[in-house]
């Protein structure tokens, strides 16, 4: 079935115009990862997936971003991308002896629909988020940008260093920033300053990485003590990727030391958050995709 992720919610008689709003959700991972070394990521991974198994599949073992827009006009969405499969992960590792290829892999992937998101977020605590007020025409913009990233059949494509606006797919927080970038909202200040704390970069091994001649088993990560290197040489492979915990982490440090202006607390039942007005800056113009 096609999934359909627009709905009208035309408002009633004597009801309050809605604004136009942009909330990213950030969901921890089940368990905390530990990207101090290989071994230490995969053991945490592997703890992290197991829970979010037993907890039915939430597809949240490394965390989430799920994106969530409602515009004046009465056009709304809540979706998120994750992978098609959730055990693709588990099959790569052990009979396809994947390694840390792992962190690089195109999975299959699709677009989470609304009701499956909703569930989800009532039933976790483990969530923060931000608010961003918009302009009308920067919301319809973002619509836009929603609508042809599924035309384009973009969302077939889940990994983590996959970067949507260049048509390669895209991992759950890669798209939830994507939504920021089209808005223009990371060249504002106060958070272009705070998405600098969202991401993280690493030069993994490449004897860590298997191939079809030469496949690293799950234990080989399991054993591998040393430390990610820290020059990039012919050895090593770079990744770039945002981090749906740091994400998590930094609304909770926040919220700990009391929002400083223009950022405000808010909370929506049981998650707290931060809301930011960005209604004034300018619609971009430049094209959705490279």
């Amino acid at each position: 079935m096609k999934f359909i992720w627009i709905f009208l919610l035309w408002p009633l008689a004597g009801e309050a115009t809605p604004m136009n709003t942009l909330t990213l959700y950030f969901y921890r991972s089940p368990v905390k990862l530990n990207w101090n070394t290989p071994r230490a990521l995969t053991r945490t991974t592997l703890l992290s997936g197991t829970k979010d198994l037993l907890r039915g599949q939430e597809n949240i073992a490394l965390g989430h971003v799920t994106v969530k827009l409602e515009c004046e006009d009465g056009t709304s969405l809540h979706t998120a991308m994750t992978q098609e499969d959730p055990m693709e992960s588990v099959r790569l590792l052990t009979s396809g002896n994947i390694g840390l290829g792992i962190l690089f892999h195109r999975f299959a992937g699709r677009l989470e629909n609304r009701d499956e998101i909703e569930r989800r977020l009532d039933r976790n605590r483990n969530v923060r988020f931000i608010k961003l007020t918009l302009s009308s025409p920067t919301c319809g913009r973002l619509m836009d940008y929603a609508r042809e990233f599924e035309a384009k059949g973009h969302s077939r494509f889940y990994g983590l260093p996959l970067r949507p606006r260049k048509g390669e797919g895209a991992g759950c927080s890669a798209f939830g920033m994507s939504f920021l970038e089209i808005a223009g909202a990371l060249q504002a200040s106060p958070l272009r300053e705070a998405s600098m704390r969202w991401s993280r970069s690493l030069l993994v091994p490449k004897s860590l990485i298997g191939t079809q001649e030469r496949g690293v088993p799950l234990a080989a990560l399991a054993l591998k003590s040393n430390p990610w290197p820290l020059r990039e040489s012919e050895k090593t492979a770079p990744i770039f990727f945002w981090e749906p915990n740091r994400m998590y982490d930094w609304v909770g440090e926040q919220l700990l030391l009391g929002a400083a202006s223009p950022w405000q607390e808010i909370s929506e039942g049981r998650h707290s958050g931060l809301a930011l007005d960005l209604s004034s800056i300018p619609t971009p113009a430049e094209p959705f995709f490279e």
